[in-house]
């Protein structure tokens, strides 16, 4: 069905499916629940989403940044020498915990004196 302003498909019950904008943001429904959506900053995801082994998010121009679930293994890398350091930055007044499997090597820097190591 179309109102000129937007091409909207929907069940015969009135359940939504899909609304399409013209010159504007795109839903996509699942069971009448909002699941995707375009807006003119980019995209929101709206409950999980799901990739298989090997499939990744690539942030950057030059896909820089990777995470992905190699089959064995989680990975986060940065993908080229010009990438620069990759940094974990907590804001708020609980810094988090952090648990490394094998590593050769590893730099901590704090903001505060204040280092745990359990």
């Amino acid at each position: 069905m179309s109102n000129g302003a937007a091409v909207q498909i929907e069940k015969p019950d009135g359940e939504n499916i899909a609304i399409f904008r013209t010159d504007g943001a795109v839903d996509l429904f699942y069971d009448n629940s909002k699941k995707f959506s375009t807006a003119t900053d980019g995209i929101s995801v709206f409950g999980n989403l799901g990739l298989g082994d090997a499939d990744m998010i690539a942030c950057g121009q030059s896909s820089d940044l990777r995470i992905f679930h190699s089959g064995s293994n989680s990975l986060i890398e940065t993908s080229t020498s010009s990438a620069g350091d990759l940094y974990v930055i907590s804001q708020g007044t609980n810094h988090g915990s952090y648990s490394f499997k094998q590593i050769a090597t590893f730099t901590l820097g704090l903001q505060t004196e204040k280092l745990e190591l359990l």
